[in-house]
C-alpha cells in the first residue's frame, strides 16, 4: 500500500513521520485532481523532508550529550538544515568528528532506518569552507 493510500484512509487524511509527528493532508480526499495531485506531493516531500528533520533531531540531542561527554571544550553552534557545525579547539578536531559521526549513525538513528546513513566531516576554520 502506498503512503498515499494509507494517509487517505486516516481520519482525518494525515501522514507520520519516523518520530511520530504528524502533518494533515485533508486535500487528499478532495474532489479536485488538482489539489488531490498537490497533497499526494506533499505527502511525499513531508515523509522525506520530516525523516530528515527528525534524524538530525536527534542527532542534534546525541551530538551535544556526546561532545559535553568526550571534549567539553566543544559546543555545537550551528545547525543548517542537514549539516552540524561545532566549535572546538584544533587540537580536539578529530575527538569532534568521532563524536559527531557516532551521534549521527548511531542506535538511536539506525533504530529508525534499513539502511546505513552515511556522514561527510570537515574541519576548517570557516564555515563557508566546508562546501
Amino acid at each position: 500500500m502506498s503512503d498515499n493510500s494509507r494517509a487517505r484512509q486516516r481520519r482525518p487524511p494525515h501522514i507520520v513521520t519516523l518520530l511520530g509527528r504528524v502533518r494533515r493532508v485533508p486535500e487528499l480526499c478532495s474532489q479536485s485532481q488538482w489539489l488531490r495531485n498537490r497533497a499526494e506531493r506533499q505527502v511525499f516531500n513531508s515523509l522525506i523532508q520530516g525523516g530528515a528533520a527528525d534524524l538530525m533531531k536527534l542527532g542534534i540531542i546525541d551530538a551535544d550529550r556526546l561532545l559535553a561527554e568526550r571534549v567539553p571544550e566543544a559546543f555545537l553552534s550551528l545547525t543548517v538544515h542537514d549539516e552540524l557545525v561545532a566549535l572546538a579547539p584544533e587540537r580536539q578536531a578529530e575527538a569532534v568528528k568521532g563524536a559527531i559521526v557516532e551521534a549521527m549513525t548511531g542506535p538511536d538513528i539506525q533504530a529508525l532506518l534499513r539502511v546505513r546513513l552515511d556522514v561527510d566531516t570537515k574541519v576548517c576554520q570557516r564555515w563557508s569552507q566546508a562546501k
